[in-house]
């Protein structure tokens, strides 16, 4: 049974590359309900503490620590007392755990991050998931409220912060316009109301969407090289990476190495994967041998999601995990078993989705995580023999179904009263 708890991550010196926040021992995975500014934060030493998060783990209150209180045991349907739910969110009632993880991701949320987590972001069919420890509920975002006038925000802040990189030299203007035709589509919207997607400011001049479908790959098909190529262009951002043998890998054998391709897919809903490369069973000596590929890759920070297929400290499986601003913060614990020569290493986001997957199987995490949103790149990482090849990034396919007559009558009634409030 998963017994679910209220805590704080803790940092560790040896988490990752620069250390980093993780989640108590026994930890499945887990909700962040930290600031954007919490989860950037850095620890000063082993045993340093970080915000709220709400934990999976089948570990008893007596094995977990006396750190994190617990909520309830079960599903995450399960009844909550008043008292559990505003450990989550002071907002919060008796209901079910889920009930007090929305009001915690929607009512209490701030769309800048700045005084509460951001807002939980729909995925594909407009769905709002709450996925954590192997379980998960589902709903629909309806497109009047609260939840609504939050996902409008940001993909408003979002957009707003692509149209500075146009205008910056960054990305193109034909990017902006498919990355519109996406969320539009994600979204099932129709007509001209792809312009509720943008600020007043930024509606004046945009000239509306373009078909948006982008892949983007890397063979490292060259001659060996200290420069990642030679289908895209790469920009290092930890360590030094290199291709031998038509694959890619961290220059010596005791190191890490970070790039992000520099080409843009449409969506910040994507998958990023890699073909892991090294055989793991041949170099059983060395304890932080992984491959990584990384999605959301911010264009100008170490702001991103992964998947880890390897070894850290010696502990070995599947993980996943996030950076913001170059801090590392656990989403999900290793687990299930090391990603073998060839199989297939992805990381996906759809909404606030996030999960690691090992070929098409099903995902060794689920998690849902608030802190990244927007960014539509991605990238690689190795540490020590770790080797990867044919790196891809991908849109998850959308269509643009279109919602009833009678939520559009709903919604249009709605309009009027908050449409020009937001952006």
């Amino acid at each position: 049974m998963m017994n679910w708890y209220v805590g704080p991550y803790v940092w560790s010196n040896t988490a990752d590359d620069g250390g980093g926040w993780t989640l108590p021992r026994g930890a499945k995975s887990c909700i962040d309900l930290r600031t954007v500014a919490q989860s950037a934060e850095r620890g000063r030493r082993n045993g340093d503490t970080s915000g709220r998060v709400v934990i999976a783990s089948q570990f008893s209150p007596a094995d977990i620590g006396g750190d994190y209180s617990l909520v309830c045991s079960g599903g995450m349907n399960e009844p909550i007392t008043r008292k559990a739910a505003r450990k989550i969110s002071r907002k919060a009632s008796a209901g079910t755990l889920a009930d007090a993880i929305r009001v915690a991701l929607i009512d209490d949320a701030d769309p800048a991050g700045d005084a509460g987590p951001k807002p939980l972001m729909p995925g594909r069919g407009r769905k709002l998931k709450l996925a954590c420890g192997g379980l998960c509920v589902d709903s629909t975002l309806v497109l009047s409220g609260r939840g609504w006038m939050n996902t409008l925000d940001v993909i408003r802040r979002d957009m707003g912060a692509i149209i500075a990189q146009v205008e910056s030299g960054i990305t193109t203007e034909e990017h902006s316009r498919k990355v519109v035709d996406y969320v539009f589509r994600k979204l099932r919207l129709k007509g001209d109301e792809w312009k509720e997607l943008l600020s007043k400011k930024a509606r004046r001049d945009f000239r509306g969407p373009l078909p948006h479908s982008t892949t983007v790959t890397e063979s490292f098909n060259q001659s060996d090289s200290s420069t990642l190529g030679p289908d895209l262009s790469w920009t290092e951002t930890s360590g030094d990476l290199e291709t031998r043998s038509n694959e890619c890998g961290e220059v010596g054998s005791d190191g890490f190495g970070e790039a992000r391709a520099e080409a843009d897919v449409s969506g910040s809903d994507h998958i990023a994967q890699v073909v892991c490369a090294y055989n793991h069973t041949a170099n059983p000596v060395y304890n932080d041998t992984n491959v990584r590929p990384i999605a959301r890759f911010n264009s100008s920070a170490r702001t991103m999601y992964f998947t880890i297929s390897g070894e850290n400290a010696g502990v070995g499986g599947i993980r996943l995990a996030k950076r913001l601003s170059g801090t590392f913060s656990e989403l999900g614990a290793y687990s299930g078993t090391i990603g073998a020569t060839n199989d297939v290493i992805k990381c996906s986001c759809d909404g606030s989705t996030i999960e690691a997957i090992v070929n098409n199987d099903t995902p060794e995490h689920s998690v849902t995580d608030t802190s990244i949103t927007g960014n539509t790149r991605g990238g690689v990482a190795c540490q020590d023999l770790g080797i990867l090849d044919d790196y891809q990034l991908a849109d998850i396919a959308v269509s643009g179904i279109v919602y009833t007559q009678l939520e559009r009558n709903v919604r249009g009634m709605n309009r009027g009263i908050w449409l020009g409030g937001i952006g």
